[in-house]
């Protein structure tokens, strides 16, 4: 709260509590209603504290014990989003990014104007599709449907057709086709 609106409150409340309440219960009701608007805002309180301890944690690199704080601010339900994207970031940071989408799914359901969401999500599946290339043997087709999610989830934002990435693999004497027929880059020294 800024200091003008709680002094504002103030005025109202003791402007209520002399007009409407006899001199008698006074005391009593202000004691009633301050301790109940504590309450109210002691949940509030409550995860926001924990949210900004796993802050801390998260800051140092201690991902493991943020993750511990971001999981007890979500529990409150209050404002979950905060800390749902948070996890979403610290797993990012631990590459454990299909709990990453995980949680930046649920941050999305819990409020889904929150555009660092969507962002972290693509984020996630472009770094999970990165992370599934197998440089051995090649296999492509887990990164692609990856980078396909990664991109339609922006250009759903933006209400724009895509298309799914076409991969074949070719041989040397039809690259080498391909390129007779249309050319060579320029400057391409492996060829040269």
């Amino acid at each position: 709260y800024s200091p003008m609106a709680l002094v504002i409150f103030l005025i109202l409340f003791f402007a209520e509590l002399v007009l409407l309440f006899p001199r008698k219960s006074r005391f009593l009701v202000f004691l009633l209603m301050t301790l109940c608007h504590i309450r109210c805002q002691n949940k509030f309180l409550q995860a926001h504290r924990e949210n900004e301890k796993g802050i801390d944690k998260y800051d140092v690199s201690l991902f493991e014990n943020a993750r511990g704080y971001f999981e007890t601010s979500a529990l409150y339900r209050v404002k979950e989003e905060i800390p749902l994207l948070n996890l979403g970031n610290n797993s990012l940071q631990e590459k454990e990014y299909k709990t990453a989408h995980a949680y930046f799914q649920q941050s999305i359901n819990a409020a889904p104007d929150d555009a660092h969401a969507y962002f972290n999500d693509g984020v996630s599946f472009f770094l999970w599709a990165e992370d599934e290339i197998d440089p051995k043997g090649c296999f492509l087709a887990k990164s692609a449907e990856l980078y396909d999610q990664a991109i339609g989830r922006i250009a759903a934002d933006f209400k724009l057709d895509t298309y799914p990435h076409v991969l074949e693999m070719i041989s040397a004497q039809q690259m080498m086709d391909a390129y007779a027929s249309i050319g060579m880059p320029v400057y391409y020294h492996h060829w040269s």
